[in-house]
């Protein structure tokens, strides 16, 4: 849900049709990958659910979600509280999106491992998730305080600090650091190359919200056919914005980055399937597509296996949509359908 300058009110998908998101204020009800504000939560839904969208009614249908590992029981209740009660929906079935992302890349591969760690590189956080056959092993997950929003964060700190007030920007600095970031692979190297050449060094030319509302990336010294342009020079930031998923203390987060959390998490597995593990990492999540990701996080967790392993992480297919479309082939698989909780189990 998102907050116009002028006050009004847009829900889900309306905000896809603003030509102008300058300064838009959001409201999520979603805090640290946990649902926590039904009120908003219940809009939404009522707006995918109703007929400007999806036009359909819950009563005789069932419900996939996705819900993170340890949720507090009490959040989990009242998910279904509202499923059942409010909405009433006939059957739900919840689970972490990890294991939903890998529903769908086993059906488009369906020769299956006995064993995975699925990285889950979200908005809220990043987790790793190991899965023994078809089994999410709970005690070993690691979750890590980095996702998107931090990363967004920090970018607008820096870029306020250094040119442009862009505080009020989520929007618009999502979509920068979306389009210019990348992950380095010498990170030190790199850094110190920004400070002596313009090999990293890159603008962005702001929206005038008329011609355009986005705006666009291009190389230092390009010009275009607009006038009266706004443009932010980016060097450093490029590389420093996706680092913080690889080093978190780095703006004080008392964690290890990404890899450890995986290679933590495959080590807590028992020592059979611990190889299997190693050899298929699985990527999603949205900043999981950061160029240049998939190969650094490879080469660290490479150096942490041992010798004789060789170590294979890969990206699903669709790093964004595949727990969707994981969901999508529970719902339709009729031979699942007693996994769900029904609406009678629950009255019960």
């Amino acid at each position: 849900m998102s907050v116009r300058r002028d006050k009004s009110t847009v829900v889900a998908d309306e905000v896809d049709a603003l030509t102008n998101r300058a300064a838009l204020a959001y409201r999520r009800p979603f805090h640290r990958g946990l649902l926590l504000n039904w009120e908003l939560q219940g809009a939404i839904w009522d707006r995918v659910l109703g007929p400007a969208v999806l036009d359909v009614s819950p009563s005789g249908r069932a419900l996939v979600l996705t819900e993170p590992v340890f949720t507090p029981t009490s959040l989990s209740r009242a998910t279904d509280e509202i499923v059942f009660e409010h909405y009433g929906f006939d059957a739900l079935m919840k689970n972490d999106a990890s294991c939903f992302a890998l529903m769908s890349h086993k059906k488009k591969n369906p020769s299956p491992a006995p064993g995975y760690c699925m990285v889950d590189c979200g908005f809220s956080h990043s987790r790793a998730v190991p899965i023994v056959g078809d089994v999410r092993v709970d005690y070993a997950v690691r979750r890590v305080c980095v996702g998107g929003k931090v990363l967004t964060n920090v970018l607008k700190e820096a870029l306020s600090f250094r040119q442009w007030n862009m505080m009020d920007e989520s929007y618009l600095v999502a979509r920068i650091k979306e389009r210019t970031c990348f992950v380095s692979q010498q990170f030190v190297q790199d850094m110190r190359a920004c400070k002596s050449s313009d090999q990293y060094a890159c603008e962005y030319v702001l929206p005038d919200y008329v011609s355009d509302a986005e705006g666009f990336m291009r190389k230092k010294g390009e010009t275009s056919s607009r006038e009266d342009e706004q443009i932010l020079a980016l060097n450093n930031e490029r590389i420093a914005i996706p680092e913080l998923l690889f080093h978190p203390n780095d703006i004080g987060i008392n964690q290890g980055g990404v890899v450890e959390a995986a290679w933590e998490s495959i080590q807590a597995l028992p020592e059979h399937v611990q190889e299997t593990a190693l050899q298929n990492v699985l990527l999603f999540g949205g900043s999981s597509l950061f160029p240049g990701f998939a190969e650094r996080f490879q080469s660290e967790l490479q150096c942490l296996a041992p010798s004789h392993v060789q170590v294979s992480v890969r990206s699903v297919e669709n790093a964004v949509t595949e727990p969707w479309q994981g969901m999508s082939a529970v719902g339709a698989d009729a031979a699942v359908r007693g996994s769900f909780v029904t609406r009678a189990e629950y009255e019960e």
